[in-house]
């Protein structure tokens, strides 16, 4: 019994880890006041969103907003966490705009 605990736990930690990092250069960030969402776009043409919903607050906006501001004008790039395991960065970028990200890191 023990076994088959250790086994799905360590299963479901597994999936839970799962994700793709991307490293990308943002050149405009937009506050949608009206819409309540922060857009961040990229040089490759793509953009990232996130709109107020579920657990994701006005504070986790201005946090996305000062983070892609900082970003451009240290001229630094973002990371960007997508859900996906092991994608092809390419390909996630092909995307016009996703709003399903995990995370960003703003890098040195």
């Amino acid at each position: 019994m023990k076994r088959v605990l250790l086994l799905l736990i360590s299963i479901l930690s597994v999936n839970t880890l799962a994700y793709t990092e991307c490293s990308r250069s943002p050149n405009k960030v937009w506050l949608n006041l009206t819409g309540n969402s922060v857009w961040i776009c990229f040089d490759t043409g793509n953009c990232v969103y996130k709109t107020v919903s579920g657990n994701f607050t006005e504070a986790h906006l201005d946090r996305m907003y000062a983070t892609g501001m900082a970003a451009i004008s240290a001229g630094k790039n973002l990371i960007i966490r997508y859900p996906e395991d092991n994608a092809n960065c390419s390909d996630l970028t092909s995307t016009p705009s996703r709003d399903d990200i995990q995370g960003l890191w703003f890098t040195k």
